[in-house]
């Protein structure tokens, strides 16, 4: 009798074995991705000196995490010697000890017995990227600041490395606001930082705000270059040759029905840009039924010397009689149009 129970639940326990193992779902289709930092060319580069972590996810490109059943793992497989790593979870960090490009695969292990596998290019090389600009208080200005300086930093600072730069060779700027600039920046064992100098040129005409470009790129195999398209490092230079905006008298006469007074202005200086000035007219003493403040801006084109313009007068046509009153008109630059 004891012998028949006995039989019995071993029976009970391997069918329930059986439906267990038979019950775990196959291994789906699955792609692995990774915390890496990815440069605008090749394959996603984790810093050798910080841990990445690596996921399992959909095939559907939305980076929606594999659910895993019960009886599934996941063995990792990081391509540069150590021990592999078997996991429940989709996602496993993992730290390069030194750089070089690897071959990570991820398998799922279900135990009904069917294994499915994806595998992904990673590099562990090191890696370039724009640390700063140095433009001083404000964005550099012609004529003030002799140079702008462009500091560029690698993730490592085991070897040497170099990067290459060159400023827009088919830019119209080049030569007139700042000379072409073209090198390459060496890295020595031990260096992490490296600045790049691109001097301003000074002039005495007026050009407006100018974009200044530097281009850069790796030198050195294994070695990626981070940024969006196509790779520039961008500041704008602003030009301080505005040219002298002046009245050409000391006084301006109008009259309360004709609501503006005409006035000109002389422009003194070179520049090739339109130009825009502010003008803001004040009566303090005048009582506020009989005039209203009033401000405006003239835009001037390029190369105008003098201008003529209605600035209204501010004046309230009351039909009352009043005395004579003086204002004053305050002329403030502005940028170029």
């Amino acid at each position: 009798m004891l012998c028949r129970r006995v039989m019995l639940f071993l029976l009970v326990f391997l069918a329930a074995t059986m439906h267990a193992q038979t019950s775990c779902p196959e291994a789906r289709l699955f792609t692995v991705t990774s915390s890496c930092k990815v440069p605008y060319e090749g394959p996603p580069q984790c810093r050798p000196d910080a841990p990445a972590v690596f996921r399992l996810v959909q095939p559907a490109g939305n980076n929606i995490l594999v659910v895993l059943d019960a009886c599934q793992s996941v063995t990792w497989s990081f391509g540069d010697g150590s021990p592999d790593v078997t996991t429940a979870e989709p996602t496993v960090t993992h730290a390069y000890a030194s750089a070089g490009v690897q071959v990570v695969k991820a398998t799922i292990n279900s135990a009904g017995g069917s294994r499915s596998q994806a595998t992904a290019i990673f590099s562990a090389a090191g890696w370039f990227d724009l640390s700063y600009i140095y433009v001083g208080d404000n964005w550099p200005t012609e004529g003030i600041d002799p140079a702008v300086q462009f500091e560029f930093e690698r993730n490592t600072t085991e070897g040497s490395a170099d990067m290459a730069y060159a400023t827009q060779p088919d830019d119209a700027n080049v030569g007139v606001r700042y000379p072409a600039t073209v090198g390459t920046l060496h890295f020595g064992p031990g260096e992490r930082f490296k600045s790049v100098f691109v001097p301003l040129l000074n002039d005495n005409v007026y050009r407006g705000p100018a974009l200044l470009p530097l281009r850069f790129s790796s030198a050195t195999d294994g070695y990626g270059v981070f940024g969006t398209p196509p790779l520039l490092a961008r500041v704008t230079i602003e030009d301080d040759d505005l040219p002298t905006v002046r009245l050409s008298a000391d006084t301006f006469r109008g009259s309360e029905s004709a609501g503006s007074v005409p006035v000109t202005i002389d422009i003194d200086g070179a520049y090739e840009v339109p130009i825009k000035f502010y003008y803001h007219l004040y009566g303090e003493k005048w009582p506020s039924p009989s005039w209203k403040p009033e401000s405006g801006t003239v835009d001037i084109n390029a190369g105008m010397t003098r201008k003529t313009f209605n600035v209204p007068s501010g004046l309230v046509n009351d039909q009352l009689y009043e005395e004579n009153r003086e204002t004053r008109l305050v002329i403030e630059h502005s940028a170029s149009a």
